[in-house]
């Protein structure tokens, strides 16, 4: 009888209960290192987002109001005005420090010759006058010219007058402002906030100052950022008092 050799039998090796265990913990830590990774690609991508909305919403603010604040007083060669060819009064109606929110605001009227106004409408004697100021809107601040929005999240809006006086042109806020003649210039601000809130690394912000005012402090993580300018009032016919002419 021939000898036959036994050949041994392949026997799966099961896992034991701490090789599971720590193939769970391996696993454990990778989801959660994807898991960092995606928590911080998303708020990186959220604070970009807000950035890029910020940015949009207030240079599109301080191009549309140095546009408008230059026509201020202006009337076409063609026009037979009262006044002339220059409007006697190019603002009116200056408020400092309207409460809208947490945040003071002002407002201002801008007054010139023009076919239509802010809000598409034409004025009835062609001296168009659009009037800017910060409303409520569906719980967000927006920046208005009569009542119509401008842009969302604008939590304030200050101006400041470069007046004429004896030491040459003083900046003063609308309470300051005695004669409306003199007014030479006008700076304006604007803080402007993202939408979203919590995205920006701490959720606790400062704004030193705001043409003045402030400062103020925000714990909402919101992004913010202060745009503004200054514009001359060129677009006048009258001239400043005799006290104030320089002479020789």
């Amino acid at each position: 009888m021939r000898n036959r050799s036994m050949k041994p039998l392949n026997i799966a090796k099961a896992f034991t209960l701490i090789e599971m265990m720590v193939a769970m913990v391996i696993g454990l830590i990778i989801i959660a290192a994807l898991y960092v990774v995606f928590s911080s690609s998303q708020k990186s991508y959220r604070l970009s987002a807000g950035m890029l909305q910020v940015n949009d919403n207030g240079r599109f603010l301080v191009q549309f109001l140095r546009s408008d604040f230059q026509k201020a007083g202006w009337v076409d060669t063609d026009v037979e005005s009262p006044d002339g060819h220059s409007l006697a009064m190019p603002v009116k109606d200056l408020v400092n420090n309207q409460k809208s929110s947490s945040l003071s605001s002002d407002q201002i009227t801008i007054r010139y010759y023009a076919n239509q106004a802010c809000d598409g409408s034409a004025p009835v004697d062609g001296v168009v006058e659009n009037k800017y100021q910060i409303a409520t809107v569906n719980n967000r601040l927006d920046l208005q010219c009569n009542g119509i929005s401008l842009a969302s999240n604008v939590e304030s809006f200050q101006l400041q007058y470069g007046v004429l006086t004896s030491n040459g042109v003083e900046y003063k806020d609308a309470s300051g402002v005695s004669d409306l003649s003199l007014i030479k210039t006008i700076r304006f601000a604007l803080v402007v906030a993202s939408e979203n809130q919590n995205i920006t690394s701490s959720k606790t912000s400062t704004i030193a100052d705001i043409l003045g005012e402030g400062p103020y402090t925000f714990n909402d993580g919101r992004f913010r950022q202060v745009f503004g300018g200054t514009v001359v009032l060129n677009n006048r016919s009258n001239l400043p008092p005799e006290s104030l002419l320089v002479t020789e």
